[in-house]
Parts: structure tokens; sequence; C-alpha cells
């Protein structure tokens, strides 16, 4: 990762066209294809033990992307039209993080049906706990792992910054906390993985030599995370439409962002154009 963004938008009307909807879709639908339903591929010859390594670039693959769009599930279609707009109007390919967590309950439905079935009636079925929270324990350890990876090759992060995101509670006085494990994993990652020089994402460039649900309980578990965003660097909605009407003038459509929030400088990346 080059640079993460905390991004403050008002997605309904910057994304107002449902042609952006379309084309997220597509694309949301490309990252998405690679899903597998059995597990006999995974078995070793022992017949005992699965290969965690292929199930993981399965179920959790990793995708050719510009930027990491780390995002709440409640927010998952205007993301899909904002995948669509980076697209449609800079050419640049975001990866939505929900294509890799989206999977989890996936997997873990699939590992629980073979292997923690404790009892099972035409009506219900009855889990072993102790092996769910062994096989939830491994799904999640594969999915940051994943999510790790995405957010190392992906040249930049964009946290949409929403109420659906962080926190906005009365009760909650603490600001910046989030309800998702996702995010909080999402911008502790962002915080602590290594910063790469763009060389790593597009090779030599003369301006870069120069630029180093199951619902048994009426209440809902929900734990709060203190996330730390002062390694993000804010952008607003005016910051978007300026990226929008500059990036034609650079020869990649992120160094216009670059260069507007101080991260590359202007007369560097004109003359090396």
């Amino acid at each position: 990762m080059f640079a993460g963004f905390n991004v403050n938008i008002d997605m309904d009307r910057l994304l107002e066209l449902d042609d952006y909807n379309k084309i997220g879709k597509k694309l949301y639908a490309n990252q998405r294809e690679k899903v597998h339903r059995g597990l006999k591929k995974y078995i070793y010859e022992d017949r005992e033990t699965l290969n965690a390594t292929i199930m993981q670039e399965d179920w959790f693959p990793s995708v050719k992307a510009d930027i990491f769009l780390s995002h709440s599930h409640g927010d998952e279609q205007k993301i899909i039209s904002l995948a669509g707009w980076l697209y449609e109007e800079f050419g640049l390919i975001a990866f939505i993080d929900s294509c890799v967590w989206g999977y989890a309950n996936d997997l873990l439905k699939v590992l629980d049906e073979e292997y923690s079935v404790k009892e099972k009636t035409i009506e219900s079925t009855t889990y072993n706990y102790n092996k769910t929270i062994i096989s939830s324990s491994h799904v999640h350890m594969m999915l940051s792992m994943a999510l790790a990876k995405m957010i190392d090759k992906t040249e930049c992060l964009f946290f949409i910054n929403t109420p659906n995101s962080i926190s906005v509670s009365k009760k909650i006085k603490e600001k910046d906390m989030t309800l998702s494990p996702w995010i909080y994993a999402e911008l502790q990652i962002s915080e602590i993985i290594r910063r790469q020089n763009l060389k790593i994402y597009r090779g030599f460039s003369p301006v870069l030599e120069h630029n180093a649900n199951y619902d048994f309980a009426e209440k809902e578990l929900k734990m709060g995370y203190k996330v730390y965003l002062g390694h993000l660097i804010d952008i607003n909605e005016s910051d978007f439409y300026m990226w929008e009407t500059t990036h034609k003038d650079y020869a990649y459509a992120l160094d216009a962002l670059y260069v507007s929030t101080g991260l590359l400088n202007e007369e560097i990346v004109s003359n090396g154009k």
C-alpha cells in the first residue's frame, strides 16, 4: 500500500446514476466468481486433513486491483456504485472488501455441515459448539490473512467513513468507534502494513524515481472497537470532484489525487509524464 484515505462523501449525490451501479455489479460479480462449494479437492491423502492453503486461495482469492474499498456491509450497494464510478471515470479497478469477507459464513456453513453436526432431523440441525468454534477460528484466520494480502497488494486504500461504518450512537461517547470487527481489522492492518514505493505497483517511471445468521435471542451481540484514523488522509466530496476534473492531466489517475493531497510533487509529476 502506498497511501490510505479517510473518505467522507455524500455517495447518494455523487453516485446518482444507475449506470455506475450496473458497472460496479459486473466488477463485483467478476471478483466473486471463484467460489467453490465442495471440499473433496482440499482433502490430503490421509483423508483426515484439509489443505487450508488451497482452500484460502479458492474461497478468498487475491484480485488485481488499484484501490481497496473498506466499507460497512450496510453501504454495500453504494460501494458497488462507487466501484463503477471509479472504473468508468478513472479506469481504476476497486476491490470491494465484502467480496472477501462475504464468503466467510458460506465457508463456515460448509465446514460445520461436514464436521460439526451433532444431531440432524428434518426440522432442525444441532451443532457441536466446540467444533464450530474451531472451524470459525480457521476461517477467520484465513480471511484476515486474505485481507492483509489484498491491502498490501493494492496501491491505496479508501476507508468509506459513513454512519454505518463509524458509530454515531449517543450511548457510545468514544469518537471513531466501529461495531464491525472487519473494519477494525482492515484499519489496523492499514496502519501497520509496510508502505510501498509506487514503483512496486507500476514499474519504472521518471515520476516515481523522484518519490521514494441464526436468531435465537432478541438482543444482538455488538462489540465496539476503538479505531485510529490518524494515518489516513482526509478527503471529502470536494476533493473527489476536483480529482474527477483534473485526473486526465496525469498519466495515472491516482497521481492527481496524490498531488492534491501533497503525497507527490506536482512539478516532478508533470516533468515525468
